[in-house]
């Protein structure tokens, strides 16, 4: 098997981010919340945990995170993103994903998890309102 820089990786999956409010030796992986499957529609309800979502103004609307989100997006489903993010996470002992956005299909959560069983000296924690989806990976 072929050995990844840190440089090809972190082009290979569109950046990580360094949440504010998460440990100093963390990492996050993010998009866009207007990419939210149940965020969005949520977003439309009032008093819902939605409605008032951070990640829909503030830093996340700068013109460097949406392209930093955009790029992201881009990059789930190539075949370097699952090797690239193993890469990645197994430098820092805290893992956030989605400070924004959140999980776009089932093929996203199973690449997820196959990330985790990889790096298992890491904490992941995947905050999501995918319920739906997490419930039928776990069936």
């Amino acid at each position: 098997m072929e050995l990844i820089t840190v440089k090809q990786a972190t082009e290979n999956v569109g950046g990580l981010s360094n949440p504010s409010k998460m440990p100093d030796d963390s990492q996050s992986f993010g998009i866009s919340a207007k990419q939210c499957k149940t965020g969005s529609q949520l977003a439309k309800i009032p008093g819902s945990i939605c409605e008032e979502c951070y990640a829909l103004g503030g830093f996340y609307i700068m013109a460097s995170t949406t392209k930093a989100h955009d790029k992201r997006i881009q990059k789930i489903y190539s075949k370097e993103w699952v090797p690239s993010m193993v890469a990645l996470a197994k430098r820092k002992p805290f893992f956030r994903w989605f400070d924004s956005g959140d999980i776009q299909s089932m093929l996203m959560l199973k690449n997820i998890v196959k990330i985790a069983v990889a790096v298992p000296t890491t904490t992941f924690w995947l905050p999501t309102k995918e319920n739906k989806m997490v419930a039928a990976y776990l069936k």
